[in-house]
């Protein structure tokens, strides 16, 4: 029993750190060695887990036939493999797709296997990783602030990527924040009520690390998502909207979930403005307000990122079926060595794959 926990939980932090290592878009030799290493440790726990389960692996993949993601991830690369063939850049093309190869694929099936295999006890292991994971590095940035916005990043071990961070721990707050959503329906008891107050804090904390990390774009997708669902909870209480017959809630559950998010957002509150932060938060999140002139302060970030835009439109229109090729953007943009990519997955691909990708 303490052994498949132990595996349980290895499994957990070995799928967090293989998703945020996929992220590093910097593909150098030494980055793809850290991305091959860290997908092959996750598919030696998936290995691992499988014999201390003693999970027949036959059987479970009669039963869940993956040929389905299996034809799909091969249409996928096979489409991005053949735009190489017009490519501007195809050798940077090649390693966006070796990317996918070395650490996304194996994170999909990773999380396929997760899913086929789930169950309440590894649910239980991988919130409490995820909890363990936002109480330990949100403490850490508090103390000794690892971020550096202004600049290009370059990995130093007391240095970490803002983006990256964001990400994973913008993921987190909603997992998290899910998660206390949809166990409203349990049945009341001491230690359930002492958990989910913990796991609010710990919500909380997770929304106050992705505000610490000051990626914007995420902390405003988590403002969006988390508004949204608020909306939807206090309109259907106070109209009382009937929830869709998949989630049936009660109007004390509604409310419930209502006090739950109101509890999260005040203590993210009450950290933002009584903890002291780096004044580079602050300035990041004006500079985004700043929008009269649609100059955002003279902030390069944004402004780079609107050029992109701008530049994919012109992209996407004039070659609106194909694209220019996997990897193409890179070429035809006048700040390459800064914008690579134009930072919006669903832009990249209608850019590089056209209306087939």
């Amino acid at each position: 029993m303490i052994q498949k926990k132990i595996v349980d939980y290895l499994l957990s932090i070995a799928f967090v750190l293989n998703l945020a290592v996929g992220m590093i878009s910097n593909y150098s030799t030494n980055i793809f060695l850290v991305k091959a290493v860290t997908s092959l440790l996750l598919l030696l726990l998936i290995f691992f887990d499988i014999r201390v389960n003693k999970i027949d692996s036959v059987k479970l993949l009669k039963e869940n036939n993956p040929k389905r993601l299996l034809i799909i991830l091969v249409l996928f690369i096979a489409y991005l493999s053949l735009t190489l063939t017009y490519s501007s850049d195809p050798q940077y093309g090649f390693q966006k797709i070796l990317n996918f190869l070395l650490s996304a694929i194996p994170s999909v099936f990773a999380f396929y296997y997760l899913v086929i295999t789930f169950d309440e006890k590894r649910l239980q292991v991988f919130i409490n990783s995820l909890v363990m994971f936002t109480i330990v590095t949100v403490l850490y940035i508090v103390i000794d602030y690892p971020f550096e916005q202004g600049t290009l990043y370059e990995f130093r071990p007391e240095r970490w990527s803002h983006v990256i961070y964001g990400r994973i721990i913008g993921c987190i707050a909603v997992v998290l924040l899910l998660y206390i959503l949809s166990n409203f329906n349990q049945p009341r008891t001491v230690h359930y009520g002492l958990r989910t107050i913990f796991l609010v804090m710990a919500t909380s904390l997770a929304v106050y690390g992705l505000y610490l990390s000051a990626l914007r774009s995420a902390f405003l997708g988590l403002l969006i998502v988390g508004g949204g669902v608020l909306v939807y909870l206090v309109t259907s209480v106070l109209f009382r909207v009937r929830s869709p017959s998949s989630f049936v809630l009660s109007q004390k559950n509604k409310l419930k979930m209502i006090a739950g998010m109101m509890l999260t957002i005040m203590l993210t509150l009450i950290m933002i403005i009584t903890i002291p932060k780096p004044e580079i938060i602050g300035a990041r999140f004006d500079n985004l307000t700043q929008v009269d002139d649609l100059k955002f302060g003279g902030d390069e970030p944004i402004n780079s990122r609107v050029e992109a835009l701008r530049l994919s439109k012109e992209i996407v229109l004039s070659n609106p079926i194909f694209g220019i090729g996997f990897g193409g953007f890179k070429a035809h943009n006048e700040f390459t060595e800064f914008i690579k990519y134009p930072h919006n997955i669903f832009v990249e691909m209608a850019v590089e794959g056209g209306v087939i990708g």
